[in-house]
């Protein structure tokens, strides 16, 4: 069967419902990975959660690369929406293909690497996965385009859900790091097999990819697609110097303090990091809207991230015992850099997505790759500390880096000072209410010796009580930033190519972002 346009009469959607759904999902799956995630915690030890890891720096490395560099250009692009999706199913099968590929020979050369020859079968064991997930980009990409997240919501969720319960079932009867590997398999393969059951597009029959069209999501995505490299490279060296110098044992530790400060991240950047993107490339040639758009999102994940992480970093201890148990201590003392770097990230990704939506793949790339030896130099300076010392490198690094996005979307926006600091303005006195609150309760039940678990639960009742008596007093200007984001959206016209970097007041006539609940894949 095949269809020739999107469905008629559809709602135009907003980034606010795009988002609620988007985040929904998410939470979703996070609470069904979670309740299976945790007991895996318990079975596994840190060298099976370091081994994976290291295994994983080459599959998803994979994998990201080519599904991002393709999916953005579906989603951005101009044009007929068959045509472009069936040249990007081309691209995919053959990117899949060859990625798969390099995967399952990569195994002798990581083996070499790390010292450890289970990674020749884990990596071929991880191949599949990496075509699986390159089978689902055209569907998962139309939902984006469309800003359809409430349909994503399935295929997400199930996938999640079934590939954790075998990998629990797995880990129970003592597959050990081979029961992550079953999950990432079952996830990737059913995410990419019930997107394409919801999304209900088919490839039109009898007609042959259009070279021209191919050319164009080439033309757009391999520039991305570098600096997607760069930026995976740069956010697992951490990973490859810790399991090359400090061992597996340090790795897995290393990898679940990761975790634990990214899955609060995750949920931000569920709202509006894939959101964002298809946002910002339908406003493109709505400048004044477009930068309405950008900083109403912008403060309103402020406003969330700020206090969030700057009281998390007192409840850490708490979070490790209670989550994880004794045996994971090692990660308290990395978590207090890697909170605030994920406080910081989430910030700036809006800055990210906008430089890629209004078509600035190159200097996406250049960036990376500028950033790339800073990261490598910081984090070899800070293994020899430890992976204390490895986390504060990444918040030297990663953390700093992350600010040349929104500098990049001011430059191109060009805000006026009052909204710049009204962006910013609140989400600082937020967090300056709410984290104070958290460490207070948090110093006092310690002294009263109550239960680990009592303390972190009224240590966060504390923080969120004070943190909705300050945004009830500035309720107004919330309000004002909701209301911006619920407005529909235009449809996915026409788009006009974007002006270079050195003029962007040319095109301004008014010249003013696994992880996964599981093991994480991607970070």
């Amino acid at each position: 069967m095949s269809t020739t346009g999107p469905p008629a009469a559809r709602p135009r959607p907003s980034p606010l419902s795009a988002g609620g759904w988007s985040g929904a999902s998410f939470l979703i799956s996070q609470a069904v990975g979670s309740l299976l995630y945790l007991p895996l915690a318990r079975l596994l030890t840190p060298a099976d959660f370091g081994l994976i890891t290291e295994a994983a720096l080459v599959s998803t490395g994979l994998t990201l690369v080519g599904e991002l560099s393709l999916t953005r250009g579906l989603v951005r692009l101009d044009g007929d929406r068959d045509r472009l999706a069936q040249a990007t199913l081309r691209l995919s099968l053959l990117v899949g293909l060859i990625g798969a590929l390099l995967c399952a020979l990569a195994g002798l050369p990581m083996a070499a690497i790390f010292g450890d020859q289970r990674l020749r079968l884990l990596l071929l064991m991880l191949a599949p996965a990496v075509l699986a997930t390159a089978l689902g980009t055209v569907p998962h990409a139309l939902l984006a385009r469309e800003l359809d997240f409430r349909r994503k919501t399935l295929p997400e969720t199930v996938s999640i859900g079934c590939g954790g319960l075998a990998a629990l079932g797995a880990a129970l009867l003592g597959a050990g790091v081979y029961s992550l590997v079953l999950y990432t398999v079952i996830r990737t393969t059913l995410s990419s097999a019930v997107a394409w059951r919801v999304v209900g597009w088919r490839p039109p029959a009898g007609q042959r990819p259009d070279r021209t069209v191919m050319r164009r999501i080439l033309g757009y995505g391999l520039p991305a697609s570098g600096g997607d490299l760069a930026l995976y490279a740069r956010l697992n060296t951490d990973y490859a110097v810790t399991g090359r110098r400090l061992g597996t044992d340090a790795l897995g530790v290393y990898t679940l303090a990761w975790n634990a400060a990214a899955s609060p991240a995750a949920i931000l950047s569920s709202a509006f990091g894939g959101v964002g993107f298809a946002t910002f490339s339908r406003l493109q040639q709505d400048r004044p809207r477009l930068r309405a758009v950008y900083f109403s999102a912008t403060r309103l994940i402020a406003a969330l991230a700020f206090p969030l992480f700057a009281s998390a970093v007192f409840i850490r201890e708490e979070l490790v015992e209670v989550a994880y148990g004794a045996r994971w201590g090692g990660m308290v003392a990395p978590l207090l850099p890697l909170f605030l770097l994920q406080g910081v990230r989430e910030v700036c990704r809006p800055g990210a997505s906008l430089t890629l939506a209004l078509g600035y793949s190159r200097l996406y790339a250049l960036c990376g790759a500028l950033m790339l030896p800073l990261t490598l130099t910081a984090v070899l300076i800070g293994s020899r500390s430890g992976i204390t010392g490895v986390a504060w490198a990444m918040l030297a690094a990663v953390g700093g880096a992350s600010l040349v996005w929104p500098a990049i979307a001011i430059a191109l926006l060009r805000p006026s000072p009052v909204l710049l600091a009204r962006t910013f303005g609140l989400p600082l006195l937020l967090a300056l209410a709410a984290a104070p609150a958290v460490a207070g309760t948090n110093m006092l039940l310690t002294g009263m010796e109550l239960p680990a678990a009592l303390r972190l639960i009224l240590s966060i009742l504390a923080g969120l009580l004070t943190f909705l008596a300050v945004a009830r007093l500035c309720w107004s200007a919330l309000r004002r930033d909701l209301a911006c984001l619920r407005v529909a959206l235009p449809d996915h016209g026409a788009l006009e190519p974007s002006p270079p970097l050195a003029s962007p007041h040319s095109a301004d006539p008014e010249a003013p972002v696994a992880p996964l609940a599981l093991p994480a894949m991607e970070r």
